[in-house]
């Protein structure tokens, strides 16, 4: 006889329970778009795609020596999820007001573990 397992949450929190809010949070992903007119000088934007959860991950010793060895740098590894990354274009994650250029992904079956790097342009975010 196989038993049903249940994942419920409790509605109240029991003492000693510690959540780490600092681990988990939500990520906007846009893309970067040339929003001006045909002839106009070009105004670049980021326009989102999207909204997702995520939680942070540890940034592995491996990981970290690969990106300096390509002379890159990583500044943040978060793991989106239940979302599906697009293919094409040069993505963003704004995270808590912070632009990051997304360096890498890896996606899994519903969850995409991303690379994320600050880099010195900001952009606007163009009104969805």
């Amino acid at each position: 006889m196989s038993r049903k397992h249940s994942c419920r949450l409790p509605k109240v929190i029991p003492i000693g329970w510690r959540i780490d809010m600092d681990k988990y949070g939500s990520a906007m992903i846009c893309t970067l778009e040339n929003v001006s007119d045909v002839g106009d000088e070009p105004q670049m934007r980021l326009v989102p795609l999207f909204d997702a959860f995520y939680e942070k991950q540890r940034i592995g010793v491996t990981r970290l020596y690969a990106a300096m060895g390509a002379g890159q740098q990583i500044d943040a590894l978060i793991k989106l999820l239940n979302v599906e990354m697009p293919d094409d274009g040069e993505l963003y994650a704004v995270i808590a007001g912070k632009q990051y250029r997304v360096a890498a992904v890896q996606d899994d079956d519903f969850d995409a573990v991303v690379t994320l790097r600050r880099e010195g342009d900001l952009y606007d975010v163009a009104d969805s």
